[in-house]
């Protein structure tokens, strides 16, 4: 019984939360930093722009963060890999938020009242902005697909463009990495 307990938590770290799909729905793997490919939401690709609106319903979209990098993270409170990684990324945030570095947290939960539930009672001390999944994240970030590994991360340039792709084994020192490397490039 601990040997299928471990293995099956092994998996979960490596391959990261997957939502309930049904027999028609294919899984879509993991993409590796790659080059440009000209489909939307692959690495070198611009991210269209999006309106979303936050789990306290106000909108968001992409031009509020023009000329900053923008690191979007997708999980939800189901997701236990999720949850270490977003805990590392407030600080991060905190920390490089002056030098014009945003964050945008998209839930894959089902409704803004589970996550806003949960950011009360869980966890407080998270004061990034949390939008809702949908179909504008899906096609902004994903080329239009709905199925996805979480935790997932993605890094958008100064100039909206996607430069990093990170999937559930992405570590937050690599994310740190790419934050240095644009915030380097100047802009």
């Amino acid at each position: 019984m601990r040997y299928v307990t471990v293995v099956g938590l092994l998996a979960v770290l490596t391959l990261g939360c997957q939502p309930q799909m049904d027999e028609t729905s294919t899984p879509t793997p993991v993409r590796p930093v790659v080059e440009p490919s000209g489909e939307k939401g692959e690495i070198g690709e611009a991210i269209p722009d999006f309106e979303l609106a936050d789990v306290e319903g106000n909108t968001i979209q992409k031009s509020d963060y023009a000329g900053k990098i923008l690191v979007v993270d997708f999980w939800a409170t189901w997701c236990e890999p999720c949850i270490p990684k977003l805990l590392q990324y407030q600080p991060l945030w905190q920390q490089y938020r002056d030098e014009g570095v945003e964050l945008l947290v998209v839930s894959s939960d089902d409704d803004a009242a589970t996550v806003r539930g949960w950011l009360k009672l869980e966890h407080p001390e998270l004061t990034m902005p949390f939008v809702m999944k949908s179909d504008v994240t899906d096609n902004a970030f994903w080329g239009g697909k709905s199925s996805y590994s979480i935790p997932a991360t993605k890094v958008i340039d100064r100039q909206g463009v996607l430069r990093y792709d990170f999937g559930p084994a992405g570590k937050v020192a690599e994310l740190e990495a790419a934050i240095k490397k644009l915030l380097a490039e100047g802009g």
